[in-house]
This record gives C-alpha cells, structure tokens and sequence, in this order.
C-alpha cells in the first residue's frame, strides 16, 4: 500500500478509485468499499441506460449484482464499523462485480 502525504504532513493509507471521472478516495472499511462499489454500479447504469432494458440479460444482472450489494451494505450498517464481515468468497465475487461494471484503481 502505497503511504500518502496529507496537506498537514500526516500519513494516509487511503485507496484511490475513479467513478467516472471523479477520483474518490476511502479508506479499508467494507462498509465504504461497498459504497463505492454501488457509486461505480449507479455510475455505469446511468451511462448505459439508453443501451441495456432491464429485461434483458445485462440488466437483470444488474439488478441482481446491485440487490446483492445492497443487502451487503445493510449488513454493514448493524456491524461495527472497525469489523470486517466479509468473507474471503464475498471480496473475491464483490471484485469481479466491480471490474464488470468499468470500477478502477488509481494509480
């Protein structure tokens, strides 16, 4: 992990990522990795909204992968916020959703 500098000279371990073209910056809680996990989802339905018809494969795969996030973030709300509740299983598919759906890291 790359250590950053802050504007008062403290170190961050904060991880970059670009939704659209707004750089957004978290920390390693789950609960904000899966905000920025359903920013990237809204962020790409909204660009492909005049494409896809929620009818169709794409979009009821969608609609699933965003239902799945969501009770994810749910969950989140009634945990500790210093706990980390998801399982290996569940970083390894929230992954692949957010590489479905255009999410990137800063370099």
């Amino acid at each position: 992990m790359p250590v950053k500098k802050t504007k008062r000279g403290k170190t961050s371990n904060a991880i970059e990522y670009d939704v659209g073209s707004v750089g957004v910056e978290v920390n390693h809680s789950h609960k904000n990795k899966l905000i920025l996990m359903k920013m990237t989802m809204e962020n790409w339905a909204h660009k492909e909204v005049v494409n896809i018809k929620l009818d169709s494969k794409k979009g009821r795969l969608y609609d699933a992968d965003l239902h799945k996030v969501n009770g994810l973030l749910n969950e989140a709300e009634l945990e500790d916020p210093k706990v980390r509740f998801l399982t290996k299983k569940n970083m390894q598919y929230l992954n692949g959703i957010f590489k479905t759906y255009g999410g990137k890291r800063r370099k």
